[in-house]
């Protein structure tokens, strides 16, 4: 492997490592979450999740900062759910399905604010809740309820990609060589991912 290659390389993990241990990061994430609690469709751990592994140090500020804007969009989405703007976006959701859309209803209105239980492992974006929380709960228990069911999720997934980074990163130079070829497989792997739980979620006797 020649120099030039190595350099490129070393580059890229000093780039992400000063971006991730930078003020500007933690912003970065609560937009992130913040944007996903009501719009955005994609999971803030995508971003959160390569931070930490990169400036491990930096994981407890990153998942606060991605908790917080993502109760904050989620109560965005609670908001506008007593409006006529919630079920209009909820309609038009993107990477939203119906049978998204009928269960996390069902959980809500069996469950109440537990029904967000469901939300971190169910593959059912977390506005989708948010859309049609307000009318099965009050304001306090879905901010609680939210902060411990995402914060649970994002911890979990923090604390392993920043064991995981901090243990590579005591070889420096094989982390140097080998960070592109991780990235390209965790964008693959999230990517693949993503489409089994759309596939999941599909209701396909109205597609067929």
């Amino acid at each position: 492997m020649n120099s030039t290659t190595i350099r490129r390389r070393r580059t890229l993990l000093v780039w992400s490592r000063d971006f991730a241990e930078s003020p500007t990061a933690p912003w970065l994430c609560f937009l992130w979450g913040f944007l996903e609690g009501f719009a955005w469709s994609i999971i803030p751990e995508f971003v959160l999740v390569p931070l930490a592994f990169v400036a491990p140090r930096r994981a407890r500020v990153l998942v606060r900062s991605t908790l917080a804007g993502s109760v904050c969009g989620g109560l965005v989405a609670y908001i506008l759910s007593l409006t006529f703007a919630g079920p209009l976006l909820l309609e038009r959701a993107w990477l939203v399905t119906d049978p998204m859309r009928d269960s996390a209803a069902t959980w809500l209105e069996q469950s109440g604010a537990l029904g967000l239980i469901h939300q971190p492992f169910s593959g059912v974006p977390y506005k989708v809740f948010g859309l049609q929380a307000g009318p099965n709960m009050d304001p306090f228990s879905f901010v609680v309820v939210s902060a411990v069911v995402r914060g649970g999720r994002m911890a979990v997934a923090v604390l392993v990609a920043a064991a995981v980074g901090w243990t590579l990163g005591r070889f420096e130079r094989a982390l140097e060589i080998a960070l592109p070829t991780l990235m390209v497989l965790y964008d693959l792997v999230f990517t693949v991912g993503l489409m089994v739980v759309l596939l999941l979620w599909t209701d396909w006797s109205s597609v067929l």
